[in-house]
């Protein structure tokens, strides 16, 4: 949050939290906010309370993205769930109404670390490779590395980022891939029209890439 004021939130209770940890946070405001995490860990905040979702699994659930979709009106909530050192399950989850949890077909055996999407009608992930939804049916497109994190502006401006340094952009048509010359692995990014901002570790430093359209 930027402003020189912070949200006053309750804290978390260790009956909502259990052991778990906290892998990603997202919310349309600071009244409305999920928070997902390991042991399979879906909780939603409103208006000054904290609940517990149950989410199916025990598996780690890496990512969490929230739309309006397109078609139905209704805001919906997707989440990435793969544990790497414990295959369990591997699938997309999604919140809508609140808390009713369903999932989405998602490819057979293939890691799912994070999940994007404008309204719907384009779903996104990252994983094993870069897989792409438009017609109920994944797409997989390889780029020679295993791919940590997927987030766009529109469907014809999304990034993936990931191990070996690589950045790739996704103009609506093709895929173009960079790989600067350290070998950092990222595995978070933020995008806007206009940038393009990621975030790794080479293991001993921070790194922090920034891209601009020319």
């Amino acid at each position: 949050w930027e402003g020189s004021s912070f949200p006053n939130y309750p804290c978390l209770s260790l009956s909502l939290a259990q052991s778990a940890r906290i892998t990603k946070i997202w919310g349309e405001s600071e009244y409305d906010l999920y928070c997902v995490g390991t042991e399979g860990m879906i909780l939603h905040y409103v208006s000054g309370q904290w609940t517990r979702i149950p989410s199916g699994t025990t598996t780690r659930i890496n990512d969490a993205y929230g739309i309006r979709n397109k078609r139905t009106g209704r805001h919906e909530l997707f989440c990435a769930v793969t544990d790497f050192f414990s295959p369990r399950d591997r699938t997309i989850l999604r919140i809508h109404d609140f808390d009713q949890v369903d999932s989405v077909a998602w490819a057979p055996g293939k890691d799912v670390t994070s999940i994007w999407s404008v309204d719907g009608s384009y779903l996104y992930a990252s994983g094993s490779s870069v897989f792409e939804n438009s017609s109920g049916t994944w797409r997989e497109k390889r780029l020679g590395a295993y791919t940590n994190r997927i987030r766009g502006s529109d469907w014809n401006n999304v990034f993936v980022v990931g191990d070996f340094g690589l950045v790739s952009h996704f103009n609506g048509s093709t895929w173009h891939s960079f790989f600067p010359a350290v070998l950092v692995n990222y595995n978070s990014l933020a995008v806007t029209n206009s940038r393009v901002i990621a975030v790794g570790s080479d293991g001993v430093r921070a790194f922090i890439v920034a891209g601009r359209r020319p």
